[in-house]
């Protein structure tokens, strides 16, 4: 899946490259666009300005709008098998939200610059942050609850 600041989102056949289906999205919710597709396929999030938008991935419907009051989303992961979508934004806060509900659970402060990636665990218990200045703050997450740790580098 890929996306654009047009408001375009396409899927592609990883396997031969092949174009899937592309759907048009209203262009005002875009700026900093980043992915995540829901574990069980449901919706795909998509990263924007100030907000996380879940997409019906079918046929690009808008399912629910999660205003984060915050900077451009920039980074998104999935925690706690799914119960829980985590935003990195430009202005260093972290969002955890109940993608079911809308709720985000806390928003935490993280770092001085942008959160730029995130990656969970392979037993899905732990956070690493790619951060603007090269640092990795690492989190602990037990049941989708999320604690900075020390950091990285």
């Amino acid at each position: 899946m890929a996306g654009c600041p047009a408001g375009v989102l396409c899927a592609v056949a990883p396997e031969c490259g092949s174009l899937l289906w592309i759907v048009a999205l209203e262009e005002t919710w875009f700026y900093d666009l980043s992915l995540a597709f829901a574990p069980k396929g449901e919706y795909v999030a998509a990263g924007g300005r100030e907000a996380v938008h879940l997409v019906e991935p079918a046929s690009g419907a808008l399912i629910r709008e999660v205003p984060l009051n915050s900077d451009s989303v920039y980074s998104l992961v999935h925690t706690g098998g799914g119960q829980h979508l985590v935003a990195g934004c430009g202005n260093g806060f972290l969002h955890p939200v109940a993608p079911e509900s809308g709720d985000i659970l806390r928003s935490m402060h993280l770092h001085s610059g942008a959160i730029l990636s995130l990656a969970r665990a392979r037993t899905g218990q732990g956070l690493v942050a790619g951060c603007e200045t090269g640092s990795l703050p690492l989190m602990a997450s037990t049941s989708g609850a999320i604690r900075p740790s020390d950091p990285l580098a």
